[in-house]
């Protein structure tokens, strides 16, 4: 879930998005954002594990901000 969300989801925007428009590459950064609390949330309103859901919250954060630190350097 961690990488579909955070190489997969800017790759997607990235192959049906560029051929069509001319792509800002703030829109890839966004597109690569952890998701937020929205997957705790709804963890939590269908009973679901709620320590998984925080725990995935917490590494796609910690990962987004690494990959996006070090994407900001590369440009």
């Amino acid at each position: 879930a961690v990488v579909m969300r955070l190489v997969l989801a800017p790759l997607l925007l990235l192959l049906l998005a560029a051929p069509f428009i001319d792509l800002p590459p703030a829109y890839l950064l966004a597109a690569a954002t952890p998701a937020g609390l929205n997957g705790l949330t709804v963890a939590h309103a269908y009973g679901l594990d709620l320590r998984y859901a925080a725990s995935s919250l917490a590494w796609t954060t910690g990962i987004g901000v690494a990959g996006m630190s070090a994407l900001a350097l590369a440009l």
